[in-house]
């Protein structure tokens, strides 16, 4: 069996542009994230993982005239997207979710990780490192893929590669799975957070057709989709995930898959 680890390294400019045009799957939920945090005028916020910096833009006209945001995103490709969007009372930086080292504690109303939890490889650390940087009062809006509800694209993914002529293969492989409700709070909960909310959150993803789907799928998880199948079997792995997802073709020619399911996670530090 080969295995493969997620890797940052797989992610490209074209890419991150991709996703930057196809992204208001991830937004959507994330400005519903935003009203359950209570974000608000004067509000110092940081978006960890904030990916080309669209939903950073709007929290920045959210917290406006006093209020900042700055954005970390460990994707290099994805900042200099992001860069773009810079303006008064909105930067980014490269970063890493596990290390808040440059902000110091106590210094921060609000901080949140829009689809981005599920990537990291030490989730406790992050949320600790989110609890230390927060004032006191100061509110951590967390969405997520859950374990408990897995989307069509993975479940497609891993039937077909469960097919016999890519069994040998797996991956890429996470540190740990996409966590449950329960796991989330839990970690909050340890983490020092209190009145913690959860829901789920069910939206949909469309594409022109189910070749631009794969496309998502890849530019989503900064090419660890696919990336990590060997190039000789590559373009057969896609051809047949085309396949499948054709199956979700809509009567005016688009690949849509609803029941997309996210977990939305709002707490409070005391």
């Amino acid at each position: 069996m080969v295995e493969s680890k997620v890797s940052l390294g797989l992610d490209s400019k074209e890419l991150a542009h991709f996703y930057d045009n196809n992204s208001s799957f991830h937004v959507e939920g994330g400005k519903l994230m935003l009203k359950m945090m209570g974000v608000s005028p004067g509000w110092t916020v940081y978006d960890i993982g904030c990916g080309t910096g669209l939903l950073a833009s709007h929290v920045a006209d959210l917290v406006r005239p006093k209020g900042r945001v700055v954005g970390l995103e460990p994707l290099q490709y994805r900042v200099d997207i992001a860069q773009s969007r810079a303006k008064d009372n909105l930067s980014f930086e490269v970063g890493d979710a596990q290390d808040l080292s440059r902000i110091p504690n106590d210094s921060v109303d609000g901080v949140y990780l829009n689809s981005v939890i599920h990537w990291v490889p030490d989730r406790m650390q992050a949320i600790r490192e989110a609890h230390r940087v927060l004032k006191p009062g100061g509110r951590l809006g967390i969405t997520t893929a859950s374990a408990d509800h897995p989307q069509p694209p993975g479940i497609i993914r891993t039937r077909v590669m469960s097919r016999e002529r890519y069994r040998g293969y797996s991956g890429p492989v996470k540190d740990r799975p996409n966590p449950t409700e329960d796991e989330l709070r839990d970690l909050m909960a340890d983490a020092g957070f209190q009145e913690i909310e959860i829901m789920m959150h069910k939206s949909s993803v469309e594409t022109r057709d189910e070749k631009a789907m794969v496309d998502f799928c890849e530019a989503y998880s900064f090419g660890n989709y696919l990336g990590h199948i060997p190039r000789d079997i590559q373009s057969d792995v896609r051809d047949e995930i085309e396949l499948e997802f054709s199956k979700w073709r809509t009567e005016g020619g688009t690949v849509r898959m609803d029941n997309m399911l996210r977990i939305i996670a709002v707490a409070v530090k005391a």
